[in-house]
């Protein structure tokens, strides 16, 4: 496989994962009316001035609750800090970075047509190879 391919199928990955989750942005609140700490919130609020009416926030609180009650606290399964870069890191992120993928195979291309060495083609793509590998290896 080509380094561009690789590049391609990443992008392709993300743009997948992207359409089967709930749509970004996301947002991490720590803390809830009545005390309930959700993990985070999916999705944008369902009433713009209410930050905490999005109904996902219930059920995936719920959920969670159920879920680890038997095995851990919550707050000892995921940090505030992992739930910021899960809300930092969400499906709107996906096409920008996806076109980016792209167009670095282009660029790969572009450069092999042209003469450069592979070497050469490689060291001028390795930041995108490195994100394309790792999402083809199925690390996300």
């Amino acid at each position: 496989m080509s380094a561009a391919d690789e590049l391609r199928q990443a992008a392709a990955r993300l743009r997948e994962a992207a359409a089967g989750a709930t749509p970004g942005p996301w947002e991490h609140v720590s803390t809830l009316p009545d005390g309930i700490r959700p993990r985070w919130i999916l999705g944008p609020p369902v009433d713009p001035n209410d930050p905490y009416s999005a109904a996902e926030v219930l059920a995936v609180t719920g959920v969670m609750a159920d879920a680890l009650a038997d095995v851990a606290e919550p707050d000892e399964i995921i940090s505030d800090g992992d739930m910021d870069w899960i809300a930092l890191v969400n499906p709107a992120l996906a096409e920008p970075l996806a076109a980016w993928l792209d167009d670095t195979a282009d660029h790969y291309e572009w450069l092999i047509d042209h003469g450069a060495r592979a070497e050469t083609a490689l060291e001028q793509v390795s930041h995108g190879l490195a994100v394309a590998r790792h999402i083809n290896r199925g690390d996300l």
